[in-house]
């Protein structure tokens, strides 16, 4: 990816200087340099502003905790960039506009590649070394853009100065280049859990581990009736291979392409709702937070009653990473119950009874939850974990 990016420059600067006049007898050599500073002071800029919103409300999404989909967008951001530039020679009276954008995109594609490349070097550590991967990182790279610079100064003589030859080779180049990042990515095991990789994680483990046990008091065997009517015992899960996915197994199923909805959990899931969408009225916060959650509990959780299946998750001031584990599993429970895939006795069929019965089910195995989790290299910690956007809303309690 490096040696095609590397090779794609060297042709990009080529038709950037064929634009602002340079080799032409008619360029004026001040006003091209002013052109070329200006573009380069417009770049710098834009990339300052953007460097500015990272990690804020309205991203929606931290570098930390999505580091693929950002160095993917890293990599679509410079090749668009570079396309701008080569193509500013069929607008020669527009050359500056046209180079800023691209030196925008340029600075954007270098500051989110350079964020996210740390993210990554800190997912490959082995203790705390990562020092010595980014070195190692660093070195590959300077190499693989020596041989990319090297391929692109051959290459130039070749394109004749004509932006149709340097489209074509940048065309070839550039998919190169994006499939090489995108494989590169889907090989990186990241171990913290943002929203979309803890979804994959715990799907798995209702489906395997809570739902195989069922509802407690069921019957003796602990056995649950699913939806296609299968019926398992939890006594068969313990032959039965980890409940969790481990981050390997998570690498090859996880989706972070730009622009293209990782998962369903926004549509039946909101994190950090105001507390008058979570409840209606004081009665049904003051019954489910004492008989169905328990106060214990450092999140507060419901459910639409009108048929609907949209669940609203909000977690107190103080919680830690496990409450938000915990608040993130009952969530998953409850949605199972909604769906059917899970079965509750005809007296628990009720919305408060979904919600209380869910819980128990959620205390039930957020241990061997948390057990599995850990045995699976996962990192657990409240600094790892992030499945709230920047607008949400977490509440305080005043017990006085």
């Amino acid at each position: 990816a490096n040696v095609c990016g590397s090779a794609a420059m060297v042709l990009s600067t080529q038709t950037l200087l064929l634009a602002v006049g340079v080799g032409s007898s008619e360029a004026a050599p001040l006003a091209a340099g002013l052109n070329w500073v200006l573009k380069d002071g417009i770049g710098q800029l834009g990339g300052i502003l953007f460097a500015s919103r990272l990690g804020s409300a309205a991203t929606g999404s931290s570098i930390d905790s999505d580091p693929k989909r950002w160095r993917v967008a890293s990599a679509i951001s410079m090749d668009g960039a570079t396309w701008l530039e080569i193509l500013s020679p069929l607008f020669p009276g527009y050359f500056l506009p046209i180079a800023s954008v691209a030196n925008i995109g340029k600075n954007i594609g270098f500051l989110t590649a350079s964020a996210s490349r740390a993210a990554i070097h800190n997912a490959l550590t082995l203790r705390t070394n990562l020092g010595d991967v980014t070195a190692k990182a660093g070195s590959q790279s300077i190499a693989a853009s020596l041989v990319g610079t090297s391929l692109g100064i051959c290459l130039s003589p070749l394109m004749q100065g004509e932006v149709a030859n340097v489209a074509i080779g940048f065309a070839a180049m550039s998919v190169f280049h994006q499939l090489c990042t995108y494989k590169a990515c889907r090989a990186v095991p990241l171990r913290c859990l943002n929203r979309h990789r803890m979804n994959l994680v715990m799907e798995e483990f209702v489906q395997t581990y809570v739902a195989a046990r069922g509802v407690a008091g069921l019957d003796a065997n602990h056995t649950v009736e699913f939806h296609d009517d299968e019926e398992v015992t939890g006594a068969a899960l313990k032959e039965s291979q980890s409940p969790v996915l481990s981050p390997a197994e998570v690498a090859q199923i996880e989706q972070f392409l730009p622009f293209i909805s990782k998962d369903e959990t926004k549509q039946w899931l909101r994190i950090g709702c105001k507390l008058e969408e979570v409840f209606p009225n004081q009665a049904e916060f003051d019954v489910i937070r004492r008989s169905c959650i328990g106060e214990r509990e450092r999140y507060v959780l419901n459910h639409d009653c009108n048929g609907g299946a949209l669940i609203r998750l909000n977690y107190l001031e103080n919680a830690s990473g496990e409450d938000i584990m915990r608040g993130m599993l009952h969530a998953h429970i409850l949605r199972s119950i909604l769906r059917k895939d899970i079965v509750l006795p005809t007296n628990a069929s009720t919305s408060q009874g979904f919600i209380k019965s869910s819980h128990g089910l959620m205390a039930e195995s957020s241990d061997a939850f948390m057990e599995a989790l850990e045995k699976g290299g996962w990192d657990t910690g409240i600094e790892t974990i992030q499945v709230e956007a920047g607008s949400a809303v977490r509440f305080r309690i005043d017990s006085s």
